[in-house]
């Protein structure tokens, strides 16, 4: 563990490098992903490294696939920590791909899935998603109409999450606060 002065980039996209300083004045030390394993910029943003299985494809009308499943290749990236707590919720950012990802603790971090594809020139959606958290966050508080509903959209799985950590009676942390 390094205390130090990160550069916060308010990054729109997932950063793959930091800068950051020992000292207020010191020299600026640039640090890629292959020698952190998280970073913190007290309070609210944290980052965590994380080898995942990604579909980069489709989460975007402009990027409509001819296929209904995922494309999964394995990265070593950087998640955007935004609800941490037994089950975890993590988003990654590139250009025009917005993804989320869940872990549970003690278990390895998945992205959940949303795509849009084309079906006879139509376009269609995989909302796997939902079934995966209709899997993972049972719980009296949260009704399947309300998982049947939810949308691919950081506000509402931030709620949903929430949620369900309190319905368990799980110590959260909720990063991404202005």
């Amino acid at each position: 563990k390094i205390s130090c002065f990160i550069k916060n980039s308010d990054w729109k996209n997932t950063p793959t490098s930091i800068n950051y300083k020992l000292k207020e004045n010191g020299e600026i030390i640039e640090a890629g992903i292959n020698k952190i394993k998280e970073f913190f910029i007290y309070p609210s943003i944290k980052y965590t490294k994380s080898t995942v299985n990604i579909d980069k494809t489709g989460n975007k009308t402009n990027q409509v696939s001819d296929t209904k499943f995922p494309s999964f290749k394995q990265q070593t990236l950087f998640l955007k920590v935004l609800i941490e707590s037994e089950i975890s919720l993590y988003q990654y950012k590139e250009n025009n791909v917005n993804v989320f990802f869940y872990k549970k603790k003690g278990k390895g971090t998945k992205q959940l899935v949303f795509k849009y594809y084309l079906v006879n020139n139509k376009l269609a959606k995989n909302n796997m998603f939902r079934q995966q958290l209709f899997k993972h966050l049972k719980c009296t508080d949260i009704s399947d109409n309300s998982l049947k509903k939810v949308e691919y959209r950081k506000s509402e799985l931030e709620k949903l999450f929430l949620k369900y950590n309190k319905c368990e009676n799980n110590k959260i942390t909720k990063y991404n606060i202005n």
